[in-house]
């Protein structure tokens, strides 16, 4: 009996060690078939997404989206429709390979695990863009193209502006979502993985921010324009050869009325019709930031000075209640526009050149600006005729952006607008808050930045010679990072270089209105 059980005893352990085998085997056998799936995913996303990205350069997207020009925006338009199914057939496969079960399985692996999960978030993002946002885009330039952004009669069609700013700004929200999900992703440890999101961040980051610009300007104009009833803005005219703390000294002021899309402008005062008025409710804020009284001189009412502070809001407030106590004004103003020289030309590329009422003058996209802050003062030196000019001139770009919106000047419109709000020459504030919390996101307001996380420096000028020698003065600053502190924060070193380009010769010769001395001198 003892030999018996000890021979079924043999035969069961080697049954045992046989199981072991084939289940080692069998694991293996998985182990290599996965890694061949995920080798196999891996060359595939890596190819879709090489092949994603080189479209959306090769195909000119950002350009075509920064395009300006009525023409070329529309064009632009076009080559994004027709791109758009390409990118999609590629971005498609990449972003199923990424959701199915051999990559997210990778995603949990320890370390390398980042990888996968960034590469997820990448194929998410460009998919995004292929298939969602372009679709609105062009679904929204061929809706403005069909209806207009204008009626028959020339009036704004507040339905269409607010049907494509909603459909744009969806599709918008969703893609910077994600581009920010990847920016915050940690660094993959594999290089070729690497490598290629660094490829990806840098397509989709500059697409992402084009894209951007055009749902915020859309975004700004459906909530300044988009509503029911009647709406009554302030427009200010600053001259930059004048600097102020917002842009440059306001010149003229005028008004735009908007009744359901009705939109009429009203007319534009020269800075000299205002009236020195008592100090208005928003000087305190300036006055903390400005010891302007130590030089003589009263912050108080002067529509000139609105533009003083660096925190716009504040000078629409001002400018709203010096308005609202000239003999012209009114107290009805809902919201303050801002444009400066550099602002009125860059319009003129939007509608084309225009000639003044005198007939000697033709302002265009390539000499605005350096005629309304120069050379204005050097060959109109009546200062009555300069007002007028100055009236005229600011009236006639504004209304000619606003009037007539069809397709194409919609279009090089939102092309325009993204840079001009980035670098300050365009302000927008409304004092409706539901308005604010729009115009806030689309970073148009003018207000300095107070997120800790991303601090922001800047020098701010307030030329108070009331001369006109800015226009000679070159500004630069650069910023460069000198140490990473232990508790995570980080310095920086800011230079800021001012340089008189004026000549001798010149300071002779040119009129006194440009180089004149403070008047207390």
């Amino acid at each position: 009996m003892r030999h018996k059980a000890g021979k079924e005893n043999e035969t069961q352990t080697k049954h045992t060690g046989r199981n072991i085998v084939i289940a080692v085997v069998v694991v293996l056998a998985a182990f290599c078939a996965y890694a061949a799936a995920l080798v196999h995913s891996a060359m595939v996303i890596k190819d879709e997404v090489t092949q994603s990205v080189g479209v959306v350069r090769d195909s000119g997207i950002g350009a075509a989206l920064a395009g300006s020009g009525q023409d070329s925006s529309m064009a632009g338009m076009t080559a994004i429709e027709a791109v758009a199914p390409q990118l999609q057939q590629h971005t498609t496969v990449a972003r199923g390979q990424a959701d199915g079960w051999v990559w997210r399985s990778a995603s949990m692996l320890p370390v390398i695990g980042n990888d996968f999960a960034a590469t997820r978030i990448a194929t998410d993002a460009l998919d995004t863009l292929a298939s969602d946002v372009l679709p609105s885009l062009t679904d929204a330039a061929n809706t403005m193209q069909k209806a207009g952004l204008a009626n028959a009669d020339g009036n704004l069609n507040v339905k269409t502006l607010t049907e494509v700013s909603s459909k744009i700004s969806k599709s918008n929200d969703t893609l910077q979502r994600q581009v920010t999900a990847l920016n915050e992703a940690p660094e993959p440890h594999i290089a070729q993985v690497r490598d290629a999101l660094t490829s990806g961040k840098a397509t989709l980051d500059s697409a992402a921010s084009q894209i951007n610009g055009v749902a915020s300007t859309l975004d700004s104009l459906a909530a300044l324009f988009g509503h029911e009833g009647t709406r009554n803005y302030l427009i200010l005219s600053q001259t930059n050869a004048e600097t102020q703390a917002a842009g440059g000294v306001v010149g003229s002021v005028g008004t735009l009325t908007v009744n359901n899309g009705t939109i009429s402008m009203g007319q534009f005062y020269s800075d000299s019709k205002f009236d020195l008025t008592a100090p208005v409710t928003s000087t305190d804020e300036v006055d903390k930031l400005y010891a302007i009284s130590r030089l003589g001189v009263s912050y108080g009412g002067d529509i000139r000075l609105a533009s003083a502070t660096p925190n716009f809001p504040a000078a629409a407030q001002y400018a709203k209640e010096v308005w609202a106590r000239q003999s012209f004004g009114s107290n009805n103003i809902d919201g303050v526009l801002s444009f400066d020289t550099v602002a009125l030309q860059s319009l003129l590329g939007v509608t084309g050149p225009i000639t003044l009422s005198s007939g000697k003058v033709t302002l265009t996209a390539q000499n605005t600006a350096q005629y309304l802050s120069n050379q204005v003062y050097i060959d109109i030196t009546d200062q009555n005729a300069q007002d007028a000019f100055f009236e005229e001139s600011a009236q006639r770009i504004i209304n000619g952006m606003l009037s007539g919106l069809n397709a194409h000047k919609a279009l090089s419109l939102v092309a325009t607008m993204p840079k001009l709000t980035e670098n300050r020459h365009v302000y927008m504030w409304s004092f409706d808050k539901s308005d604010q919390k729009v115009l806030k996101k689309a970073g148009v307001v003018g207000e300095p930045g107070t997120d800790a996380q991303n601090p922001v420096t800047g020098v701010y000028v307030n030329e108070m010679g009331w001369t006109k020698t800015d226009w000679y003065m070159k500004k630069s600053a650069t910023v460069s990072k000198t140490a990473d502190n232990k508790d995570g924060s980080s310095t920086y070193h800011v230079t800021y270089t001012t340089t008189n380009t004026m000549t001798a010769d010149q300071s002779t010769k040119l009129p006194a209105y440009i180089t004149g001395t403070f008047p207390l001198a």
